[in-house]
């Protein structure tokens, strides 16, 4: 009867185990059915506006959609400049890649914030041969006056 019983807790856990690969199993394939109506979302709205910015994403689907444009520079020049800065021309990118609409006026926004942020104190602007490079604050680093 010992026997007996170590065996059918076996298969107990087998089923156990069967019921939590299922649930998972499931929990995928929900999540891919997602995505896949998401891509067919985006199809359709490229397919209804026609692709106005090829390898861009799209206006209103991305990390800085909705988000204030002012916010959305300081993360980008935050998260994306390296030791030699990032330009306006670079920052328009990611953003437009991230979801914010490429107007006519995006990059002089991008350069008239970018130096109000400069006169706050919250990022800092270099002026080189190849243009304005904008650069995240450091800590304890002095701000330019």
């Amino acid at each position: 009867m010992v026997r007996l019983q170590s065996v059918r807790d076996g298969f107990a856990a087998d089923v156990a185990k069967a019921e939590r690969d299922l649930a998972r199993s499931q929990t995928k394939l929900e999540t891919a059915r997602m995505k896949l109506s998401v891509a067919d979302e985006m199809i359709a709205k490229v397919r209804k506006n026609g692709a106005k910015a090829a390898g861009a994403t799209f206006a209103g689907m991305g990390k800085y959609s909705g988000t204030p444009l002012r916010d959305a520079i300081v993360d980008v020049i935050n998260n994306h400049a390296g030791v030699d800065g990032i330009s306006a021309k670079e920052i328009s990118e990611i953003l437009t890649n991230e979801g914010v609409d490429k107007g006519e006026n995006l990059s002089i926004s991008i350069h008239v914030t970018g130096d109000r942020l400069a006169d706050e104190g919250k990022i800092r602007i270099q002026k080189t041969e190849a243009g304005k490079r904008f650069f995240k604050l450091v800590k304890n680093e002095p701000v330019a006056a």
